[in-house]
């Protein structure tokens, strides 16, 4: 067995691990944004499944 032929640095590390928890961060900015969507999209079938919307005037 041979040792890698390049180490980084602590230094360097720490930016390729500051990157990693920026996209991590990203990632679930971004699910957070679905789960919203998602919950409203529930919120407003489950109101107008109980009749709570009303549509009137909207149909053409």
């Amino acid at each position: 067995m041979s040792a890698p032929a390049v180490t980084r640095t602590v230094a360097e590390e720490i930016t390729v691990l500051r990157a990693r928890v920026a996209e991590l961060r990203r990632q679930v900015s971004d699910a957070r944004e679905i789960n919203h969507g998602l919950k409203a999209a529930r919120n407003f079938a489950d109101s107008e499944a109980a009749g709570y919307v009303d549509r009137t005037g909207l149909e053409a």
